[in-house]
């Protein structure tokens, strides 16, 4: 498995400015005043083992009161990375009280003269949203009237390539619409791959297309929606395998927000109370570009002697109309809700009502 080398000389410059930070001082002397905590350590710099992108490991730090008096811990951590999780473990304790929790705010140890305790450090490459082939970090434990202790890990990580986006939000989509999400694949720590792409993931079509320049891979793949989202939200994930042995699959998820195709906004419309005239107007249009929106009929429910009129512009022929309603004359002395029926011979939405709120004439001054 191709791996890069970690560059060990990046230790302990970054962990002396993670330390610094941490504790809030402006030079080293201000941390190194103090006496150092002793603690034995092993190993005070971790190598966790090599891994692809994607998946999980551990490593741990054992540490020993190797004093004569007992030791409070106050505070460890943070790890220098949102990919890293820190557990403590008193193996030497009863059952019920071996795992501490390790606060963010704060921990309340007395580690007792000769008491070993193990640190676990977990790393989640999975949550890495761009590529990262090696990581480095450093751990700071707090005793109580000591100097900080300060912990140090790395890792290699085998990223042969990398998705952008890795999230694809379509956004508000007609149901019978099939919109189309693009994600590129792009070489990294590999040169050369090829994407075993499937033709077909739960009902999503897939294609792929090859962009790269022959020294190095670039793919672009695109999922095609099903002939038919459920209506409300959606979320896919997809993985994709690739040639190499061993190497994580592209992984990419598609989501967002299935609605009717026949779609109309705003929702509701508002006539002012004040002069002769007043108008609003709402767009309706069909998502489904395989369909076809004959111009549709429009009715008043409940008119009455209101002065209200509409009219209707084709925004685009057979699938896009403007429908403007108006008031020609005085506006009425109280508010006036009434709706607006839209008949579509649209099979999945025959019937539109679009609620029409007249405000009352505004009171001239007392």
């Amino acid at each position: 498995m191709p791996l890069n080398r970690l560059n060990r000389n990046g230790f302990g410059s970054l962990a002396l400015c993670l330390l610094l930070a941490a504790c809030g001082s402006d030079s080293e002397s201000e941390w190194t005043a103090l006496p150092e905590a002793p603690l034995q350590v092993e190993p005070k710099r971790l190598q966790l083992p090599p891994i692809p992108f994607g998946q999980r490991t551990a490593a741990q730090y054992r540490i020993q009161n190797r004093g004569s008096e007992p030791l409070h811990l106050t505070r460890i951590g943070p790890a220098g990375c949102t990919c890293a999780g820190l557990r403590l473990e008193l193996p030497q304790r009863p059952q019920g009280q071996q795992q501490v929790r390790i606060d963010p705010n704060g921990i309340n140890v007395q580690l007792q003269p000769k008491e070993q305790a193990i640190l676990h450090l977990e790393l989640n490459t999975g949550r890495y949203r761009e590529p990262v082939s090696r990581k480095i970090g450093s751990i700071p434990i707090y005793v109580e009237g000591y100097a900080a202790l300060l912990l140090e890990w790395g890792v290699d990580i085998w990223v042969p390539y990398w998705a952008e986006p890795w999230s694809v939000n379509l956004g508000v989509v007609g149901s019978r619409q099939r919109p189309v999400g693009r994600v590129t694949v792009n070489a990294h720590d590999d040169q050369k791959f090829e994407l075993l792409v499937p033709e077909e993931i739960d009902g999503w079509e897939l294609s792929q297309s090859y962009l790269g320049d022959g020294e190095q891979d670039m793919y672009e793949i695109r999922v095609t929606a099903p002939e038919e989202l459920p209506l409300g939200p959606f979320y896919q994930e997809f993985r994709i395998p690739s040639d190499l042995p061993e190497a994580p699959p592209v992984k990419f998820t598609v989501q967002g927000i299935a609605e009717a195709d026949l779609a109309y906004a705003p929702k509701r419309l508002m006539l002012a109370g004040s002069g002769e005239t007043a108008t609003a107007s709402f767009i309706l249009w069909q998502r489904n570009l395989a369909l076809e929106f004959p111009a549709p009929k429009v009715e008043w429910q409940g008119l009455g002697d209101l002065p209200l009129h509409w009219e209707m512009e084709s925004l685009e022929p057979n699938r896009r109309y403007r429908i403007t309603v108006t008031r020609k004359g005085p506006a009425p002395t109280q508010s006036t809700s009434l709706p607006l029926k839209i008949l579509t011979n649209d099979p999945e939405s025959p019937e539109i009502l679009i609620p029409v709120l007249v405000l009352p004439q505004k009171s001239g001054p007392s």
